[in-house]
């Protein structure tokens, strides 16, 4: 029997911008309250690091009903989440989405941080994904109230990033990589051959390997761009039939039912 540790557990209130880091979650088969419930609009697309990568200088946490956007050098903006607005169809990835727009403040806010001319949206209720292919097939029809990319949750295995900086001479954190679950007591690259990781009445399932791109060479501080780690990625860990770029860092899961997490707890893991 192989067992791993849960190490790190993060959320992202906004789509694009700074992880929040903490010790439990609560989730269910749409993946972590809060987690990507915000998405960022620019011009008439959403946003996100590829497309903006000032919104790495965004932190955004939680305060009573609302969320406190906090950025170096700004005045500090509470945005309590607008249940009427205008409401704008939008293409995310292969779906077509209504998302309701959350006004002009947090908007002014966001385009005078970044320098691009910014919106904040929520969705107007769950959605079907559509992804039909056969490599997805797990995450095709799955009902999702947040902005995720492929399924609910993202985990990451912290000793292949431990190998990954080993190989680059470098520390380059975790936060890079946008995951949900940080674990340990797993070998380097030995989550290329599980499929579920379980703890308690809690299974996550595979659904695929998370394929990457420019994003994780954008430092999550600074917002500046450089060639590590997807050049290293893109040279021993890219597949020839992927379902984008075929650079493999990390996996996708869907979640069994609604369950609480806590950094220490144990998963037993399945192949």
């Amino acid at each position: 029997m192989t067992e791993c540790t849960i190490e790190k557990l993060f959320y992202y209130p906004v789509k694009g911008c700074k992880a929040v880091e903490v010790e439990s979650v609560e989730l269910g088969p749409t993946g972590i309250s809060g987690d990507r419930g915000y998405l960022i609009l620019r011009d008439g697309d959403f946003a996100n690091l590829k497309s903006v990568p000032e919104l790495s200088r965004i932190s955004v946490k939680l305060e009573g009903d609302g969320l406190r956007f906090v950025a170096p050098g700004c005045e500090d903006l509470v945005h309590i989440r607008a249940t009427e607005g205008n409401e704008i169809d939008l293409q995310f990835y292969a779906d077509q989405i209504t998302v309701m727009d959350q006004g002009d403040s947090i908007a002014k806010w966001l385009s005078e941080v970044t320098g691009n001319q910014l919106r904040l949206a929520t969705l107007t209720g769950c959605f079907t994904r559509n992804l039909p292919y056969d490599i997805l097939q797990l995450a095709h029809g799955l009902e999702q109230d947040g902005f995720c990319d492929l399924s609910p949750i993202l985990l990451v295995n912290g000793a292949t990033l431990d190998e990954v900086n080993r190989q680059l001479s470098a520390d380059i954190p975790v936060e890079r990589f946008r995951c949900n679950i940080v674990v340990r007591g797993l070998e380097a690259f030995a989550e290329d051959a599980i499929k579920n990781y379980h703890c308690g009445d809690l299974t996550l399932s595979h659904v695929a390997a998370c394929e990457r791109c420019v994003i994780i060479n954008t430092d999550h501080v600074t917002g500046e761009m450089n060639k590590e780690p997807l050049q290293l990625l893109h040279q021993t860990r890219r597949i020839k039939k992927g379902y984008s770029s075929g650079v493999r860092f990390g996996n996708y899961f869907n979640v069994s039912g609604p369950a609480k997490l806590s950094v220490g707890d144990h998963f037993i893991v399945g192949k």
